[in-house]
């Protein structure tokens, strides 16, 4: 019996994460993974996707320019529904809490087909904090037959809410996509990378921070003092460079640029390509972000993230000293910077760290235990998960 699972990708992260797992299914006899990208990223997505060498077999466009959460919610679950019926599929599987994930997970719910949900059971326990990313992976955890919390404390989580069954411990995917990223380069070969950022105006052997910034709570007066920091940071460290990936949207860019354009030293950047912002995270001092997935990737590489949020759904991280929660306010971005590049006892503390996400083995982890939970056969000893009650 063949198990056909339908991988759910709408944005750059979901295809960054899903990517090992897809090489983790094909390696495996017996499976044939569907992958079905929503569009919802799609200029961000495709180049993740050629970068792993994966060629989705289904391609949906939901995106409307101008649209809001409810429309592009509701042309997701249309189209899904539309084409999920034809694919003879044995789950559906989604990952993290994008409004792709929760349409696929809805889909499989109303037409009974189990869905497997990829990064569960993270909360930070404000329905809108991240908006609306904590509604949403609190509805696919509960229409799920089989989670995969990525730490101790997410399966916690589901426990605590009488979710544990199913609900298997295995590292995040991330870091999975990291190590095999770096790999890739490395056979591919690395000097395009350091002439890339030589082009840049990058100085090599200058300490350097990796800044992204693109988080709807964010907007606005927090955007500005994030801004602010960062000249005055460049302002107070005459051998300091920050690289900044600009996000598309028109608030973050059009307020990066106007305040930040004509800064010695700041470096704004198109959205970069998943193989290059890996790079560019290996080849920096420290990294200051709002996203979800460098919080993750930063510890593998041994580099200390400083997270502008006032909540996080990764407090692993924080836990384990690889992270630290900065806010928005400039002068707590200035401070805990200036900190870790003067202190180096802090900063060793920070990069030492032990990373909380797991060791580069989750997919072949969720991909064994898929094998065994659908009564596939699988290699004795070539899984490592622990099952709850």
């Amino acid at each position: 019996m063949i198990y056909r699972p339908g991988i759910i990708i709408g944005t750059r992260p979901e295809a960054i994460k899903m990517a090992p797992l897809v090489a983790a299914f094909r390696q495996m006899e017996g499976m044939n993974p569907i992958v079905i990208v929503t569009g919802q990223h799609s200029e961000l997505l495709h180049p993740v996707l050629s970068f792993f060498g994966i060629f989705p077999e289904v391609e949906l466009g939901v995106m409307v320019r101008g649209q809001s959460l409810a429309e592009l919610n509701s042309r997701l679950l249309f189209e899904l529904d539309r084409v999920i019926p034809t694919l003879n599929l044995s789950s559906i599987l989604v990952q993290g809490d994008t409004t792709s994930a929760l349409a696929g997970a809805m889909v499989g719910f109303y037409r009974k087909i189990d869905v497997v949900h990829i990064e569960a059971g993270l909360r930070t326990d404000d329905l809108y904090a991240p908006f609306p990313e904590e509604f949403n992976r609190r509805v696919i955890d509960q229409v799920s037959t089989v989670k995969f919390p990525p730490t101790a404390a997410s399966l916690t989580r589901l426990v605590a809410e009488n979710m544990g069954v199913n609900s298997v411990m295995v590292g995040n995917t991330v870091i999975d996509a990291l190590l095999l990223g770096l790999q890739l380069i490395e056979q591919r070969g690395v000097q395009p990378y350091h002439d890339w950022m030589e082009s840049l105006g990058c100085v090599p052997g200058a300490r350097r921070i990796l800044v992204t910034t693109h988080r709807r709570e964010n907007g606005g007066a927090p955007l500005d003092q994030i801004c602010w920091a960062l000249r005055q940071l460049l302002e107070e460290n005459s051998d300091l460079e920050i690289l900044l990936p600009v996000h598309r949207n028109p608030e973050f860019f059009d307020t990066i640029h106007h305040r930040l354009k004509d800064t010695p030293r700041m470096i704004l950047l198109e959205p970069l390509p998943y193989d290059k912002l890996i790079w560019a995270m290996s080849q920096s001092t420290l990294v200051l972000t709002d996203s979800g997935g460098l919080q993750e990737e930063a510890p593998a590489l041994n580099k200390p993230v400083l997270v502008m949020r006032d909540v996080t759904e990764r407090p692993e991280g924080v836990t384990s000293g690889c992270a630290v929660l900065v806010g928005t306010s400039q002068t707590k971005i200035v401070d805990e910077v200036t900190r870790l590049l003067r202190d180096h006892k802090a900063y060793a503390a920070m990069a030492e760290s032990p990373n909380p996400y797991g060791d580069g083995t989750a997919s072949r982890q969720i991909v064994n235990y898929l094998k065994l939970h659908f009564n596939q056969e699988v290699t004795p000893g070539n899984f490592n998960f622990v099952p709850t009650q």
